[in-house]
């Protein structure tokens, strides 16, 4: 449990701790550390982000009991591998996202349903190995608003279960490769 005076958790803060199960941050919180969580492995309680606004990279990284993770308005930046390999099972964002840096929700088993708000501007997608939803291979719902990102976050990984895209009203233009495997 953090105080509410803490509005930033630093980089490293609780890596590794195996036996943390329970996470209540603060309601102002602006901004976990890189590595902050990294490899707390028995984490398994909700994750309320409601004023976060930077995710550090591998902030979450291999917390693969994390479920549920409620993503609030203000979030601005997802670091690299933030959400790698975590059990998370919805990746909803609101509006005000901006980016999503490379592989921020790779090998997210349990991943079902992604939704890009029209504020995001950049999704990482450079190479198969790094792009942000890489072997997410149980989504089955993407909904996509993103009209100024024209990277693909979902190309070459394995997306066979995949049976609903919506793209938002304001979508002129669908990235190249949008739903090559799919």
């Amino acid at each position: 449990v953090f105080g509410d005076s803490i509005t930033r958790i630093p980089n490293y803060f609780c890596q590794s701790f195996d036996k943390l199960k329970t996470v209540i941050l603060p309601s102002n919180l602006e901004s976990i550390g890189s590595n902050a969580f990294h490899g707390c492995d028995s984490l398994s309680s909700s994750i309320v982000l409601d004023s976060v606004q930077t995710i550090g990279s591998q902030a979450f990284y291999n917390c693969y009991c994390i479920r549920d993770i409620k993503f609030g308005r203000n979030l601005k930046v997802i670091g690299s591998s933030a959400f790698e390999n975590t059990g998370i099972r919805s990746a909803i964002f609101h509006e005000g996202l901006d980016s999503i840096a490379n592989s921020a929700f790779s090998s997210c088993d349990s991943l079902k349903v992604v939704s890009i708000p029209s504020s995001v501007r950049y999704i990482e997608s450079r190479n198969v190995g790094s792009i942000a939803f890489a072997e997410c291979n149980a989504i089955d719902s993407i909904y996509w608003n993103a009209h100024n990102c024209h990277d693909v976050p979902f190309k070459s990984t394995n997306n066979a279960n995949v049976r609903v895209v919506v793209f938002g009203d304001s979508i002129t233009r669908i990235p190249n490769y949008f739903c090559q495997s799919f």
